[in-house]
C-alpha cells in the first residue's frame, strides 16, 4: 500500500471509532438521565445523573424545557446553518458546505459541514448552555469545508442563548452578539 491509501485507511478507522464511540456515549447519557420524573431536575441533578449514574433525579422534567418563550418547540427540529459571524458581522455559509444542528431532550449533535459532532446542553428559558467537556467529533479532514466547521466550532463554544422566530433560530453569545443563524430544514 502507498502512504496515502494508509492514511485513508487509518482515517477512516479513527472515523468509525468515534462514530461508534457517539453512539454509545449518546445511549449512555440518554440512559443515565431517565428516572423518577416526580423529582424535577437541576444542573446538579443532570452531573449527578451523568457522573454517578444516579437516576433517582430526572432532568429537564419542566413542560417548558426546549420552548422559547413563545412555546416553539426547540427539541426535535433539524436546523442548517445559514450564516455565521466573523469580525465583519453575520457572513452567509459557503456554496456546497452544510452544516446541521439539531437537539434532543438532552444532546444536541448535527454534520459541522464534514464531521459529525455533539455535546450535551441545557436550557433555562432562552438560555443555552452547551457543556464543551462533553463535545465529540469525528476528526475527518477535508479541505474545502475546514475553515467554515472551524468556525461554527468555535462559535458554539461562546453561545448562551437562543431565539426561534418562524423557521429561523439565533445562536448569541452573553452579550446578545448572534454568531449563528439556521434555517429549519423542509421549512
Amino acid at each position: 500500500m502507498t502512504d496515502k491509501n494508509t492514511l485513508k485507511i487509518i482515517t477512516l478507522a479513527c472515523a468509525v471509532v468515534v462514530v461508534f464511540a457517539v453512539a454509545i456515549t449518546v445511549g449512555c447519557i440518554a440512559n443515565n438521565t431517565t428516572g423518577n420524573a416526580g423529582n424535577a431536575g437541576t444542573a446538579d441533578n443532570a452531573a449527578n445523573a451523568v457522573n454517578t449514574g444516579n437516576t433517582g433525579n430526572a432532568v429537564g422534567t419542566d413542560a417548558t424545557v426546549g420552548k422559547d418563550s413563545t412555546g416553539s418547540v426547540l427539541i426535535g427540529t433539524e436546523w442548517i446553518l445559514e450564516s455565521i459571524a466573523n469580525e465583519s458581522g453575520l457572513q452567509p455559509v459557503p456554496n456546497g458546505v452544510t452544516v446541521t444542528l439539531k437537539f434532543d431532550e438532552k444532546n444536541l449533535g448535527g454534520n459541522g459541514g464534514c464531521n459529525g459532532y455533539g455535546a450535551t446542553y441545557t436550557t433555562d428559558g432562552n438560555k443555552l448552555s452547551i457543556n464543551q467537556e462533553s463535545f465529540i467529533s469525528t476528526l475527518m479532514y477535508c479541505d474545502a469545508s475546514s475553515p467554515t466547521e472551524a468556525a461554527y466550532k468555535t462559535a458554539l463554544t461562546e453561545v448562551a442563548s437562543y431565539k426561534i422566530s418562524g423557521d429561523k433560530l439565533e445562536l448569541s453569545d452573553d452579550n446578545g452578539k448572534v454568531l449563528l443563524v439556521f434555517t429549519k430544514m423542509n421549512a
